[in-house]
């Protein structure tokens, strides 16, 4: 099969066959991909940008799915019937971390030898460092969600943050620097914002880069570190519209892709910038994979 780099892919999901361990991919017109999933959501590439997880299946308990982009085949994980969200591989490509019924998870990217590392029920959203020695969560063992930061073995765990709310912590890709969604108190309002923020690896130096005006979500580091990519929510209700942008860390350039599909969740650069993955927010909430090069960003006005 011709390599699905090359296209516009988009992957339609339906109900059929949820509970198979694999599926094999069809190649439909103009790059569509029927995978016989649904639900599909929070895209992560391999180190070596060959294969992506995400999450599909029920809404409520999606499991967890690796696509070979090279082949379009993809394999189910676990399937028990246990909540698996938020996948992302190891900086070695060898396992996969993920949130499970609010406890943090890991498994061989070949869906052997689970594990959880801590017993809790509040921690989500984790990610390797890349050097692969620590490992970044969001936890609500207190009275709001802060980031904490472990080893790999679930020891040593250490919140480094302190704010109203803090969620979605990445790593930039030398493990400098994490960005993540701040919540702060709207003035004469009775609601929080969720807006970009990053701070060095070590919790100093906290700077906010959107502003109260748009809800914010799912930030992402540029490959080179200089910039951050993040959901932006323009409009709610039924007429909800969710974008993406990006804005460079010194705050000099603030774009927005120009693409016809709304966003569900991603958005997210191969380790090597040549791909883009994110969510659709469009039933049936497909996956699309772009090559990086055929983006369009425009300045936000």
């Amino acid at each position: 099969m011709k390599s699905l780099v090359a296209y516009f892919i988009i992957l339609v999901f339906t109900a059929a066959c949820v509970n198979q361990t694999t599926s094999e991919t069809t190649m439909l017109a103009s790059g569509e991909i029927d995978t016989a999933l649904e639900w599909n959501g929070h895209p992560s590439f391999s180190p070596n940008g060959e294969k992506i997880v995400f999450q599909a299946g029920d809404f409520a308990k999606p499991d967890l799915y690796i696509m070979d982009i090279q082949t379009g085949n993809i394999q189910a994980l676990l399937g028990d019937d246990a909540e698996k969200t938020m996948p992302s591989f190891s900086p070695d490509g060898k396992r996969i971390i993920f949130s499970s019924e609010g406890n943090i998870a890991i498994i061989n990217s070949d869906g052997s030898h689970l594990r959880m590392l801590a017993n809790t029920t509040d921690d989500f959203d984790p990610v390797f460092s890349p050097d692969g020695t620590k490992i970044l969560f969001s936890s609500f063992r207190g009275n709001s969600g802060q980031l904490w930061i472990m080893d790999v073995d679930g020891n040593n765990q250490k919140q480094i943050t302190n704010v109203s709310y803090a969620s979605e912590g990445v790593f930039s890709s030398d493990g400098a620097k994490i960005a993540f969604v701040i919540g702060r108190n709207i003035p004469d309002s009775i609601y929080t914002s969720a807006e970009i923020a990053w701070m060095y690896a070590d919790g100093t130096g906290l700077q906010v880069l959107t502003d109260q005006t748009v809800q914010s979500h799912a930030p992402e580091f540029t490959p080179d570190g200089k910039s951050i990519v993040y959901g932006a929510v323009l409009e709610t209700g039924l007429s909800r519209k969710v974008v993406i942008r990006m804005i460079t860390l010194d705050e000099t350039k603030h774009l927005q892709l120009k693409e016809k599909y709304n966003v569900l969740n991603g958005p997210t650069f191969s380790h090597d910038g040549k791909k883009f993955a994110y969510t659709s927010l469009q039933p049936p909430y497909p996956l699309i994979i772009r090559n990086a090069e055929d983006l369009v960003w425009e300045p936000v006005s």
